[in-house]
């Protein structure tokens, strides 16, 4: 589980590295996200970044429930 959550948080890596990569290659929905709120663009797009963010916060409950779920089975037949 530990493992998930941080392939899911490396975005300060990617960002700081490659910033995205080349023809963003290496961006992930973090990185995406960032680039939304904190871009270059004249006016940030806060709702889609808000939707997106939700939608990150939502995946990541999932794999934790299915995780929890899975592990309490382990457990039952320990």
């Amino acid at each position: 589980m530990l493992a998930i959550t941080t392939a899911l948080k490396d975005y300060e890596s990617i960002l700081v590295l490659t910033n995205g990569g080349p023809n963003s290659r290496s961006e992930v929905m973090f990185t995406y996200i960032y680039k939304l709120i904190f871009g270059s663009q004249t006016t940030p797009q806060i709702g889609y970044a808000t939707v997106l963010s939700i939608m990150a916060a939502l995946i990541i409950g999932v794999i934790t429930a299915v995780y929890m779920y899975l592990a309490r089975k382990l457990d039952d037949v320990v």
